[in-house]
């Protein structure tokens, strides 16, 4: 099972990637590629790997900031993720602007919902439900999905100090 990621804009999309990887190193069966649109868009070799790794992607996410025209070769990459029947979920904080992309994820809206929430809120527990969500739906496994939530601070910050847990700090 393989999941391929393109980053628009995101200062570091890395973080699902790396969640994802964590299930595979976990002894779950799934993969990911992960790509910036910037060395897609630039690089005639990284467009080339890009497009040559969809031909064995099960499921397509692109994170995007702003506005997904930002990344030149979306429309090439959505037309050979349609015509190969990929799934593709296209995440923006805007739901306006994801919702415009809603056709690309051949899935009911209970499953858009909870991929978007997850994707809104962020964090490794809600980055895992997503890798889950992919495993179960694309992969017919049947594994418990947590409910998205709110990820938790990861300290408190007081000057000149580097203790930053919260235990030290608030009584």
């Amino acid at each position: 099972m393989k999941l391929t990621i393109v980053s628009v804009r995101i200062r570091d999309g890395s973080y699902l990637a790396n969640s994802i990887r964590q299930l595979q190193n976990e002894g779950y069966d799934i993969s990911v590629e992960d790509y910036d649109y910037g060395d897609i868009d630039n690089n005639p070799d990284t467009l080339s790997s890009f497009l040559d790794s969809l031909d064995s992607t099960d499921f397509l996410y692109i994170w995007v900031s702003g506005n997904l025209e930002y990344f030149k070769n979306y429309s090439i990459a959505l037309k050979k993720a349609s015509r190969m029947s990929i799934p593709t979920f296209i995440f923006n904080a805007s739901r306006e602007r994801a919702d415009e992309h809603r056709g690309t994820f051949p899935y009911p809206d209970p499953d858009y919902e909870i991929l978007y929430n997850y994707a809104l809120l962020g964090g490794s527990s809600n980055f895992r439900g997503i890798g889950f969500w992919i495993l179960n739906n694309i992969a017919g496994e049947k594994n418990e999905l947590p409910e998205p939530q709110i990820p938790p601070g990861q300290g408190v910050y007081k000057p000149g100090c580097t203790d930053v847990s919260f235990e030290t700090h608030i009584p």
